[in-house]
């Protein structure tokens, strides 16, 4: 991937965020898969070697996906 496809990429998740067309609940859903990446509590800890952060990459992946699937529709 190079820098100016990484750049529009986070003005999509930029854009995102603030955008008055994308429903709160829709949002929030992404904040709270942010904070699931973040919050040392998990499903599969952080602690267990490889798994603890496949869990991390699996919902930070389906957040991701869902905010750029979100934005090219619009």
């Amino acid at each position: 991937m190079n820098k100016l496809n990484l750049l529009l990429r986070v003005k999509q998740i930029y854009n995102f965020l603030f955008s008055k067309e994308i429903a709160t609940s829709k949002k929030v859903l992404v904040i709270l898969a942010i904070f699931y990446i973040f919050f040392p509590v998990d499903i599969i800890p952080d602690a267990i070697p490889i798994f603890g952060w496949l869990d991390d990459l699996g919902v930070a992946t389906l957040a991701l996906g869902y905010i750029f699937k979100q934005m090219d529709n619009l």
